[in-house]
């Protein structure tokens, strides 16, 4: 009985170590060296910078400085570099994913005066989104996280509708709610009760001071998506479901 708790404790902490950026999709081999998403050269020692990750018992690994990153060792934790283990940045950046959808240290955004990352992210050791700005701005006291904690999608909508997902790193949900209400219903948005789906609409607005415009609305309900793009009008509008006739 107890070889087989062990070995159960074993497996849950190998599958644990895939939440790591060592588990990203494979290497792209058009991505040039030392760009998150590179192929290893197997040319150099396992473990070494630009080489193939060590193999280890509990996961993949590189020499001190370096990240495993789809089976190649990589820089890691500046600017532009690859994101070090746990998805940090300690050198500079926000880790976020570029356009390969590889997790690299993005320095234009995620920081305290900088803009929102994607899903209205920030550095979760800094600040936090303050979404109708789309800023990051200083953490309040219940957002003192760890940028280790699980990253949590908060569903939020807007008075018109317009849905969004806030994502923010905290111990439990609730902790990660806690933290963003005073900022997003001080600007009369709202936290949506779980479970939530946001979809992306094609509406059309046309009509009165409005030339026909096709607008592709994120909302929560095919309601909401007509309330949010009647937002959009100049004056009035008619607005319909599907892309503007040409």
């Amino acid at each position: 009985m107890m070889k087989q708790n062990l070995l159960c404790a074993l497996v849950f902490v190998m599958l644990q170590a895939c939440g790591d950026i060592s588990c990203e999709k494979k290497c792209d081999p058009t991505i040039v060296f030392p760009n998150a998403g590179a192929c290893a050269d197997y040319t150099k020692a396992p473990g070494d910078v630009g080489g193939p990750c060590e193999e280890g018992f509990l996961g993949d690994f590189c020499n001190d400085g370096l990240a495993c990153v789809s089976g190649a060792c990589l820089p890691c934790g500046g600017p532009g570099q690859a994101c070090c283990g746990s998805a940090t940045c300690p050198n500079g950046g926000t880790c976020e994913p570029n356009a390969d959808g590889f997790k690299e240290c993005n320095a234009q955004c995620g920081q305290v005066g900088q803009p929102c990352c994607t899903d209205n992210h920030c550095d979760p050791a800094t600040g936090t989104c303050d979404v109708p700005t789309k800023t990051c701005v200083a953490q309040n006291k219940s957002c003192t996280f760890s940028p280790l904690d699980p990253s949590w999608a908060v569903p939020i909508a807007d008075k018109a509708g317009c849905g969004e997902l806030m994502v923010i790193n905290a111990p439990t949900y609730d902790q990660a709610v806690k933290c963003i209400e005073p900022e997003i219903t001080a600007n009369g948005w709202v936290i949506l009760p779980l479970p939530q789906v946001l979809d992306e609409y094609l509406m059309c607005n046309s009509g009165g001071q409005n030339a026909p415009n096709s607008l592709h609305i994120f909302a929560f309900s095919n309601s909401d998506a007509y309330t949010c793009a009647q937002a959009m009008c100049a004056g009035t509008c008619t607005t319909t479901a599907g892309s503007c006739a040409p």
